[in-house]
């Protein structure tokens, strides 16, 4: 079973692009960024969003980004507040390490949804607190992306840093491209 039709693959769509270049996009513009959010939602996919400015998860579909948070960097926290906006087969869960993210994306349920995207706004935040985090974050999901197609589904990831890159080097084999 094919993910994608051709018909799909040839309207230059952000899920085809992104996919096709190992699950992780990236964007350094709020506003691409919402403009490609709204598309996806058009389309039918689930949609969870986190900030690496703020420990607690953003309203789904809110534009305006959170206050700062006042306390340090929380991956697991983050992870938790990524994963609770998302739908899963399997209610036991866990966000404590890299090692339950990868076991835990596993389990996502594709019911009633064309996909899944994961949007990691102010990542550059969450590279700053700890760059090893959180590319090994970002590797997960591109493991666990590649496996979902295998399946036919559609599971990828949305980075935002406003006005910049952020160099993560090679994830899953692919070079991320900034928009």
């Amino acid at each position: 079973m094919a993910v994608f039709t051709e018909e799909e693959e040839e309207q230059g769509r952000i899920d085809w692009d992104v996919l096709h270049d190992g699950g992780i996009g990236a964007f350094q513009a709020a506003k691409a960024l919402d403009g490609a959010i709204r598309s996806l939602r058009e389309r039918g996919y689930g949609v969870a969003e986190v900030s690496g400015l703020a420990s607690s998860a953003r309203p789904v579909g809110a534009e305006s980004h959170p206050a700062p948070a006042d306390t340090l960097h929380q991956p697991a926290a983050l992870l938790t507040d990524l994963l609770i906006q998302v739908s899963m087969r399997y209610c036991g869960w866990s966000a404590k390490n890299l090692d339950a993210l990868c076991d835990t994306l596993r389990y996502i349920d594709f019911s009633g949804v064309t996909g899944w995207v994961l949007v990691l706004r102010d990542f550059d935040r969450l590279f700053e607190a700890d760059a090893r985090w959180a590319a090994g974050a970002i590797d997960v999901i591109a493991q666990v992306s590649r496996e979902h197609l295998m399946r036919g589904h559609r599971l990828f990831a949305l980075l935002h840093a406003e006005g910049q890159t952020v160099d993560l080097g090679k994830i899953g084999g692919f070079e991320v491209w900034w928009q």
